[in-house]
């Protein structure tokens, strides 16, 4: 008699270890890490607010050493009313503009301009750009002029003029050198 039932299934093979799902020469995947990423861009973030801290503080102490630059260059020009940039003390550009000698009259277009004399007090044989200021009789400033000299000898006297680009109101009006500055012509 033959049994009608089938004899029962072999047992299960051992399973094998997962590194075989890896493959034989792969690395198994990197466990999670916790907070060591938000540590990292937290640090970052404080490096950061640093560098900002940093750099406006440099900017600040940049700009106030500008404004002592700027206090010494306005007290040379205040004597005379002139201004430069120039930070020679012994000879400013200022005295040697001739104050006395600027005129004030009309160009044959209509337009303002102003002319005088200058000497040059440096050692060295220079250029000068001279910037005047027209105003009215209320001192209302209507426009500028600029000219240049160019070559003027240590201690020799040269004439300027300023050529404005505005017409000058029909009642009375001024001119003034606003600014000069005196560049040596040898480079």
């Amino acid at each position: 008699m033959t049994d009608a039932s089938a004899p029962p299934p072999p047992p299960a093979p051992a399973s094998s270890p997962p590194s075989h799902a890896w493959g034989d020469n792969a690395a198994p995947p990197l466990p999670k890490r916790g907070g060591c990423g938000k540590a990292l861009l937290i640090g970052l973030a404080a490096i950061g607010a640093l560098l900002v801290i940093i750099v406006v503080v440099a900017i600040v102490a940049a700009s106030n050493s500008t404004k002592n630059d700027d206090a010494k260059v306005k007290a040379a020009g205040d004597e005379s009313g002139i201004q430069s940039n120039s930070l020679n003390g012994a000879h400013p550009p200022q005295a040697d503009i001739d104050a006395a000698t600027t005129k004030c009259d009309i160009d044959a277009i209509g337009d303002a301009h102003a002319s005088g004399t200058l000497t040059n007090h440096s050692s060295k044989t220079s250029n000068y750009l001279i910037t005047v200021r027209f105003t009215d009789a209320s001192g209302t400033q209507f426009g500028t002029g600029n000219g240049t000299v160019q070559n003027v000898l240590p201690n020799s006297k040269a004439n300027w003029e300023a050529l404005g680009a505005d017409k000058p109101p029909s009642a009375e009006w001024k001119c003034a050198v606003a600014q000069v500055e005196r560049l040596s012509s040898a480079g």
